[in-house]
């Protein structure tokens, strides 16, 4: 029998008495005297009792226990959260009752007893009953899935039991009990102020054998693509406050290519395993969706952009109306924007295996992506442009904090397809990307600034017009096809001149009259109507050997809507504000995706970071890795990018470390050169394919294909990866050609800070150990920075670091298109010795460097560039590498702490000295003799007074001069006159000079002070 009551016996003295029973509330602990309750006294502890006044001699003490359950310890409502410890005190008050009920019956007869024990049993009842309804009230009670029919075996089509119970769930929380729910159709959540609620292990899984673009789940008001088009989409407003969390959503991939016809929906929603349109306020957490045919989950509005009437393919920019309508939403037919979605977050999700993205974005607005990983792009179809992360059309405010993109054929894109606008306003932060083969792509496509005036951009669809004249030409008038809608007149047209490469040049007339036709408009030229708009050349001064370009100063878009912007030549009003830091990107490699044949497409890796026709772009802290460093690569699941394979003669093997192919997959290489005795390739093929995968370090080759397709049916060999095979044996695996910063196109205003990278320029034997001689067609990545002469606008590089990593750390094409600056460079080669190409190497006169430290590479190669450079400290006590530097470039030469400017571009060796290579303070004061000190003095060895006022300077033997004509000598005396004689170049290149000093009457004078300044650049 448990123990409710403590007896004791007064002894007059004693005030502290102890007890032993548990108890809930310290209001259920009683004390009597002489079988009186009394409250005269307290709880000196939690199992105490202290009386005010000590019990008389003999007196009956008694402490026990009498638990209220008059009422439940905790209550509970629909929704409320459950805690354990509120239902272990409504059991143990349960409990507690039972106990007390039964000690009163020890020692009572059946009549007495009867009354307390049913008084007893109805209150327990009563305390099992409340504790009961309140777990009911959040599981059962219209909220949980199973009390609707949802069976959740992995069998049963579950989707008219959870329609049924989300059509109640508005201001509830719907709960899904552990199981697997698998539906044949699309389960929208569409009521608001709704929390869907996982409870174990839940999924969402579709049905097999069901169309193959019937989505899974969705976050939304659905409606059909008949009432996106015609209006009807505003009779179904938006689902608001919705939370979704700890369930996995499965499309169930193995339905992907059945054809049974969608279903009628805007078709966002069709194919995208999880998606959430016309909704708001929308937080996806703590869950895995996997699998989506198109994406896995797909942030967007619900219908694309239609057709314009005049354009049946709306992917190109291929009609002036698409390109106008650039920046709008999806539109209705009535020209209202489609509401997409917006305030959604995505958070501590996995997301995976799509058929194109893992998750995009499409039209919407505030997206936080935060804590999550997007792995395996597996493609449906597509080679490349299937990504971890995409944000596409139309995105706006969109950030990504602290995320994963692991194993993708793209890692994170941010794109614009034409006619649709460019995301903008983008934060991408704390994040890596790994073993993808485009890790990082920043573009809005055609309307990249080209210089191609044949280039179906929106420059030259909205701006330009363009003519190619010859030396012969004598046409004098040219017509421009462009519209002059809200021009003002011919002030609002420009006519510029380029060379044959784009590049504009000195106009070789301006004698010439503009004709404005203000009639001119869009529609007249959809109509067909001719051009009436003309520039016209005076007589004689038709242009030869050039390009014209007329086009207009700037074009509306969009006009007359809320969505009205302008463009000034030719850039996306919209390509803007990007803002990137603190990202790693770990060995880029190269990946396959599965078509809808089931055959196998790859993409090499090209570049790990594109930017094209963005503006006001910020990159900080960006860490490049070829992974080979990582030790723990293999145990963590991916693989280094590797560059180099060599073929093994004695078994027909390659050898490469780390190779980064799976074991199955197929690889080609290709270009085989005859045997030469070197490789010891004896076969006349030139393909070779992988028969098969040994370990991460060894291929099996064959020239037959049929060897591979016997055992690996699934790989077309027509898309094998392809690997050129040099004549000496070795391979090149991934070769990022494009260089790792990919910078082209129309950017503008662009700031890199902070650049850390680890490798793709390493020099090594084709087993892949040190010690080779460098040979270009032999490393990851010939650039760093790779600058495309369409680059416009400000480019800014600084506090640039790497190890062993490209070879060249800047290539800039172009002669003027863009400026910048290029600052705090470290690069490092560990074998750089046979290395004979410049690390910085630029035809760009207008991009500067500054503080160039280059470090492992041959005696003067430094840099070759037309733009200036500021080297404060050099790395070798020579000038040797300074003629390629161009004009504006400030030099120190550590041998003799000389300033020099160069005064031409690199083709040529003029530098102007800006100090003195040597300077001295003497006291002509000492007597005759040789080998005389200094006050002071740089670049001095010694001096011999031969006579009065007279003395010979030699100067330092670290100077040395081609001819004394390259030494000019200062001399200055507070007193009387001075004079230098001619410089004297000895066999060993050292030069002397004297010095003649006398008074006014030109007599031999000794000054105590003689300031001698020499100019010169020494060898």
């Amino acid at each position: 029998m448990v123990s409710i009551e403590n007896v004791y016996r007064g002894n007059g003295t004693t005030v502290l008495f102890s007890f032993t029973f548990p108890y809930i509330n310290e209001s259920d602990v009683y004390v009597s005297v002489d079988d009186t309750v009394t409250t005269e006294y307290t709880l000196a502890n939690a199992t105490t009792v202290e009386f005010n006044t000590a019990p008389r001699v003999g007196a009956a003490i008694r402490i026990y226990r009498s638990t209220n359950i008059d009422s439940t310890s905790a209550e509970f409502f629909p929704g409320s959260a459950i805690r354990a410890q509120d239902l272990n005190n409504n059991f143990e008050q349960t409990l507690y009752a039972v106990q007390e009920s039964a000690d009163l019956v020890i020692g009572s007869d059946a009549a007495s007893v009867r009354p307390i024990a049913e008084e007893a049993l109805v209150k327990a009842t009563d305390a099992d009953t409340k504790s009961d309804l309140a777990i009911s009230l959040v599981t059962t009670e219209g909220v949980n899935v199973q009390s609707f029919g949802a069976k959740g075996d992995g069998v049963t089509d579950d989707y008219a039991a959870i329609t049924a119970a989300i059509s109640t769930a508005a201001g509830r929380v719907l709960i899904f009990p552990k199981g697997v729910y698998r539906t044949s159709q699309q389960i929208f959540f569409k009521e608001s102020n709704s929390i869907i609620r996982g409870v174990g292990d839940v999924t969402i899984k579709n049905m097999d054998g069901i169309d193959g673009s019937v989505g899974c789940a969705a976050v939304g008001n659905p409606y059909t693509a008949t009432e996106a088009y015609d209006g009807g989409w505003k009779n179904y407003p938006p689902t608001t406050n919705v939370i979704v969390e700890n369930i996995k959503f499965d499309y169930n991939r193995s339905r992907w290519f059945n054809d049974f016809g969608k279903p009628d929906l805007a078709d966002r929603w069709n194919s995208c395993c999880l998606s959430i349109g016309n909704a708001q306020y929308v937080t996806i957490k703590n869950c895995r969706v996997t699998d989506g045919k198109r994406q896995s989950i797909d942030i967007t509005c619900p219908t694309g952009k239609y057709d314009y009437p005049d354009d049946s393919d709306d992917d190109r920019p291929g009609t002036l109306t698409e390109m106008i309508n650039m920046p709008s939403q999806p539109v209705d037919v009535n020209g209202d924007a489609v509401f997409a979605a917006q305030f959604i977050t995505i958070d501590n999700c996995i997301a995976e295996g799509s058929g194109d993205d893992v998750i995009a974005t499409h039209w919407v607005s505030n997206v936080l992506i935060k804590n999550s990983l997007f792995q395996y792009t597996s493609g449906k179809g597509q080679s490349s442009n299937t990504n971890c992360i995409e944000i596409d059309d139309g995105s706006r405010n969109i950030t990504v904090d602290n995320c994963t993109a692991y194993n993708g054929m793209g890692g994170i894109e941010v794109k614009g397809h034409p006619p649709q606008p460019s995301p903008y306003n983008i934060i991408i932060s704390n994040t890596r990307i790994i073993n993808c083969s485009s890790p990082f792509e920043n573009h809005q496509t055609d309307w990249e600034e080209r210089v191609d005036g044949k280039s179906s951009n929106a420059w030259n669809q909205l701006l330009n017009t363009w003519y190619d004249v010859d030396a012969n030409n004598n046409n004098k008038i040219f017509y421009w096809d462009f519209p002059n809608d809200d021009l003002s007149g011919a002030s609002d047209i420009e006519v510029t001149f380029d060379d044959t490469n784009g590049t504009e040049v000195e106009a070789p007339s301006t004698d010439y009259t503009i004709t404005f036709d203000s009639n001119q408009t869009a529609a007249s030229l959809a109509a067909g109507t001719t051009a009436t708009s003309f520039i016209t050349f005076a007589d004689g001064k038709a242009p030869k050997s050039t390009r014209v370009r007329i086009r207009r100063k700037f074009y509306k878009l969009s006009p007359g809507t809320e969505f009205e912007c302008y463009t000034y030549n030719g850039e996306s009003p919209l390509a803007r504000g990007l803002t990137y830091s603190n990202i790693q990107i770990i060995a880029p490699q190269q990946r396959y995706s599965t078509s809808s044949s089931g055959k196998r497409n790859y993409l090499g890796v090209s570049r790990a970071f594109e930017i094209g026709a963005y503006n006001e772009v910020n990159l900080q802290n960006f860490y490049i890795s070829d992974g080979v460093n990582d030790s723990g690569a293999g145990v963590d699941g991916y693989r280094p990018t590797q560059g180099q394979a060599y073929f093994r003669a004695s078994d027909n093997t390659i050898y490469c470390r780390n190779h980064g192919y799976r074991i199955g997959e197929p690889v080609k290489f290709s270009y085989v050169q005859p045997d030469d005795g070197s490789t010891g390739i004896v076969e006349d093929a030139t393909n070779y394919w992988v028969k098969e995968i040994v370990d991460r370090n060894n291929f099996t080759i064959t020239s037959e294909w049929e060897k591979v397709t016997d055992t690996q049916p699934e790989y077309d060999p027509t898309s094998a990866a392809v690997v050129p095979v040099n004549a000496n044996g070795t391979a090149m695996l991934n070769v990022l050609g494009s260089g790792l910063f990919h910078i082209r196109d129309g950017v503008k205003s662009l700031s890199i800070d902070g650049v850390s990278i680890d490798g793709f320029g390493r020099i090594e034997t084709p087993g892949g150990n040190p010690g080779a001689t460098f040979d270009p067609n032999r490393v990851v990545s010939p650039q760093a920075i790779n600058i495309v002469s369409s680059t416009r606008g400000a480019l800014f590089v600084n506090n640039y670091r790497s190890n062993d990593g490209p070879i060249k750390v800047v290539d800039g094409t172009g002669t003027w298109q863009y400026t910048g600056h290029i600052s705090n460079v470290y690069a490092y080669q560990s074998n750089g010795s046979t290395i004979n190409q410049q690390p910085i190497d630029s035809a760009n006169k207008n991009l500067a460097f500054s503080n160039i430290t280059i470090v492992g590479y041959p005696e003067g190669r430094k840099w070759a560039t037309n733009g200036p450079v500021t080297d404060v400290i050099s790395e070798k006590p020579t000038t040797a590498y300074s003629s390629n530097a161009g004009a504006g470039s400030l030099m120190t030469n550590k041998t003799t702490g000389q300033l020099l400017t160069k005064a031409s571009d690199s083709s040529d060796n003029n530098f102007l000295n800006l100090t003195a290579c040597a300077w001295a303070s003497v006291d002509m004061t000492t007597s005759q003799g040789t080998g005389k000190g200094f006050r002071r003095q740089n670049n001095f060895s010694s001096w011999d007074k031969t006579d009065s006022g007279k003395g010979t300077f030699y100067l330092a033997d670290n100077l040395t001069f081609s001819s004394a004509g390259d030494v000019l000598v200062f001399v200055d005396t507070p007193t009387g006159l001075s004079n230098a004689g001619t410089p004297v170049r000895d066999a060993n290149n050292h030069v002397s000079f004297e010095v003649n000093c006398t008074d006014a009457v030109n007599n031999p004078n000794n000054p105590q002070y003689l300031r001698i300044l020499v100019f010169g650049r020494p060898l």
